[in-house]
């Protein structure tokens, strides 16, 4: 639930059941949707793809770094698009979160040619883990490469304190909403909060002895290879129980 009392749904598209399925390249996506039901009492109400914001051709820069004035980016949810976004109207920047409240929610595809979402995402302070694939289009072949997004759950895109570290387009420092993973199908994310280690986040520590990241969050994806994927993630918002207030009695 955000903050403005919406409870989310967040989930993906795509299916691997059957033999045809591994040839299939229809495009899937991440949802997501307000729950209407919940928030507004409407049962009955049908949530359309075009009452949604598209956002997947909208990269998100790194704080603090700056961004380009022709780049299609977007500052997190305070901030506001930049002049080569289409929607930007002549008066001034659009807030992302804003316009995303003032419809049903977000949709994003997933890019890669064949690729679906096949297990549950969940949030983790803020951000959507969650996992894709795509088979080898061998059908003698039971492999196939597997990612890892990591999504702010109210918007769909990365975050400007990126979940999973940054990459370079042209000059400007954006946030990776996306990491590949081993060979074979992923499962669901699995996460372990614990000390803190020396991962970066976004790196893959299935190979390191560090201890763990050094946002304290590993997120393991066991492949259907029987790889385990340790990646370090970065949760958008505090995961830490805290004292929020007190009573002197």
């Amino acid at each position: 639930m955000d903050d403005k009392g919406n409870l989310w749904v967040i989930f993906g598209t795509g299916r691997y059941w059957e033999t045809a399925d591994r040839t299939n390249t229809e495009l899937q996506a991440f949802f997501g949707i307000k729950d209407t039901f919940m928030t507004a009492g409407e049962p009955s109400q049908t949530t359309e793809r075009n009452s949604l914001f598209n956002v997947s051709g909208i990269v998100v820069c790194s704080a603090g770094l700056g961004c380009s004035p022709t780049s299609n980016v977007s500052f997190d949810g305070g901030a506001s698009y930049t002049t080569g976004l289409t929607l930007t109207p002549p008066g001034g920047p659009l807030n992302l979160i804003a316009q995303i409240q003032a419809v049903d929610g977000w949709v994003t595809s997933q890019p890669g040619v064949g690729e679906r979402n096949l297990t549950l995402p969940a949030v983790m302070g803020g951000t959507v883990f969650a996992t894709s694939f795509i088979p080898s289009p061998d059908l003698c072949s039971a492999s196939g490469t597997g990612s890892l997004y990591a999504l702010y759950y109210m918007s769909g895109t990365g975050y400007s304190d990126p979940s999973l570290g940054t990459q370079t387009i042209g000059s400007t420092p954006v946030a990776v909403r996306e990491v590949s993973l081993a060979e074979g199908t992923p499962s669901a994310p699995a996460y372990h909060l614990g000390g803190q280690g020396q991962g970066k986040a976004g790196s893959n520590n299935s190979s390191s002895s560090n201890g763990g990241c050094n946002s304290h969050l590993n997120i393991f994806v066991q492949s259907s290879t029987g790889a385990l994927n340790q990646v370090c993630g970065k949760p958008t918002l505090s995961v830490w129980s805290r004292i929020i207030s007190w009573r002197d009695l």
